[in-house]
């Protein structure tokens, strides 16, 4: 049993941003596809959960970077799984520019199960493959601090969710939320900054044909975001970013 698992890609075009850089939504993406490698080859990915009624949910990311990653380079991320509990599952990633073989980057992700039928937290204490792939191998970025609550005024922009933004469990992809966070700041202050840490966190489901409000605010401190996406009543989404100057 392997205790790491490694994804490797080239950033293209398709991949990035204005700024030549890989998005933060590509990344999310491309940090779920590498636990679900993971996943799939500890016997535990989407067949065997499906099975027991059962699927994974992605609760929390945190993202850190010493530098983005850009288009034309090499990358590998490599993850291996940190802590499991009845309710969670902790799972941590490095990036590794390949060009260089230098670390540019960590994760710390937080999964969950949901039960299919009641849309309720699953139990993942009978998922022993993932238990036995628990390794201490450092990932020294801090863990998920509380993000503060902005407001939602007059000014907060609205989306209606559509088809392409629904994943297998029939809820918004992430990819769509990251986007979402993403679009509160205006194309000039990604082209004086680039994302050094970047914070998520999942509270609700969003679903098909729901309208979104969102919206950010300063927090204390220099370059430090706080931003919001409601569905209809609900508080879908948390995410904090901090920019740093180019």
């Amino acid at each position: 049993m392997e205790r790491t698992y490694d994804y490797d890609f080239i950033v293209t075009a398709a991949d990035c941003n204005a700024q030549r850089e890989l998005s933060i939504s590509t990344l999310a993406t491309y940090i779920i596809d590498t636990a679900t490698g993971h996943a799939n080859e500890l016997g535990v990915g989407f067949d065997r959960m499906i099975s027991m009624g059962i699927s994974w949910v992605l609760s929390r990311v945190s993202v850190e970077l010493s530098r983005p990653a850009r288009v034309g380079r090499r990358y590998r991320l490599r993850t291996w799984v940190a802590s499991l509990n009845r309710l969670f599952s902790e799972r941590n990633f490095v990036l590794i520019d390949l060009d260089d073989n230098e670390p540019t980057g960590y994760a710390r992700t937080i999964w969950m199960a949901i039960n299919m039928e009641t849309r309720t937290p699953g139990d993942l204490s009978s998922l022993q493959p993932l238990a036995e792939a628990i390794t201490d191998l450092p990932c020294p970025i801090a863990p998920q601090g509380k993000i503060a609550m902005p407001e939602l005024g007059d000014d907060a922009k609205e989306y209606t969710f559509a088809v392409s933004d629904i994943d297998v469990n029939r809820h918004v992809t992430t990819r769509r939320y990251c986007d979402l966070i993403t679009d509160c700041w205006p194309l000039e202050m990604y082209e004086k900054n680039h994302v050094k840490r970047f914070d998520i966190a999942f509270k609700h489901e969003a679903h098909y044909g729901e309208t979104a409000r969102y919206g950010s605010m300063a927090e204390p401190g220099e370059g430090i975001y706080a931003a919001r996406i409601d569905s209809g009543d609900h508080l879908c989404t948390l995410a904090r970013l901090v920019f740093t100057p180019r």
